[in-house]
């Protein structure tokens, strides 16, 4: 298990994070929480997982903008993690993107 695998299996109990690996390998975080986002991160870089575990917030966003990293829909991703990590505990985050 690597390191972004501990992070990430801390971090997401609900919802579905599936990340897919240079090697094709996909890994997946999260229970699948009906109502809960489902997000998807293709790995397209070696060194994609080590700017993410550097710093979280500035290196999964440096990593999309330089194609080290893909995903279908950041907002679904944000939505994700953000429901995850609510800023008060006990307190569910509610988010609605309108296009």
């Amino acid at each position: 298990m690597s390191l972004l695998d501990k992070l990430l299996a801390g971090r997401l109990a609900h919802g579905r994070l599936t990340i897919c690996g240079t090697d094709g390998r996909e890994r997946h975080f999260g229970d699948g929480m009906v109502g809960w986002p489902q997000a998807r991160l293709q790995i397209n870089a070696a060194n994609a997982e080590r700017k993410i575990l550097l710093n979280p917030r500035l290196g999964l966003a440096e990593a999309i903008m330089d194609g080290a990293v893909s995903t279908d829909d950041i907002m679904v991703l944000v939505e994700l993690v953000r429901r995850n990590n609510p800023w008060e505990k006990g307190v569910e985050w509610q988010f609605t993107w309108r296009k």
